[in-house]
Order: structure tokens, then C-alpha cells, then sequence
């Protein structure tokens, strides 16, 4: 189920790059939810009820990978810059 919750999302990627005529515009909505999810991760850290609002996980072992219902943000932005020309 996760990895076609995954695939999903490399697909949903690949839409939305082609209506927008480029990924770029993805590629930095990527790196802006990434950069969010490490200020929650910093709040967390001091105690802060936040964790559940992020949606990459810093975690990196087998079973996290595969129970993750969204690809690492690296992974999207690599497969987005394919598409660019």
C-alpha cells in the first residue's frame, strides 16, 4: 500500500511539472516543505508537540523507508530534474 502511495506521488510529480511546462517551481515547493519540516523537527526537539505536522521523516532504516507514504524529497527532485531538458 505504501509504495503505491509512493509511486502515486512520483506520478502526481511528473502532472504537475507537465502543467506547468517545468519542475522548477516543484523542486523549490519541495525544498520549502523540507526546510519547514527541520524548524518542526528543531521545536520537537525542545518539546514541542509539532511532529505530526511533517511530512518527511528524518528517520532512514528499512522498515521507515518502507512504510513511508511519501518518497524522500531528494528521490522527487532528482526524478523532477530528469524531466527538465
Amino acid at each position: 500500500v505504501f509504495a503505491l502511495a509512493r509511486s502515486r506521488e512520483y506520478a502526481a510529480d511528473a502532472a504537475a511539472a507537465r502543467t506547468l511546462g517545468r519542475a522548477d517551481p516543484l523542486v523549490r515547493a519541495l525544498r520549502r516543505i523540507e526546510e519547514t519540516n527541520e524548524q518542526l523537527r528543531e521545536f520537537a526537539e525542545r518539546g514541542a508537540a509539532v511532529g505530526v505536522l511533517s511530512i518527511v521523516s528524518e528517520r532512514s532504516g528499512l522498515a521507515e523507508r518502507l512504510l513511508a507514504s511519501h518518497p524522500p524529497v531528494e528521490r522527487r527532485v532528482e526524478r523532477l530534474r530528469a524531466l527538465d531538458p
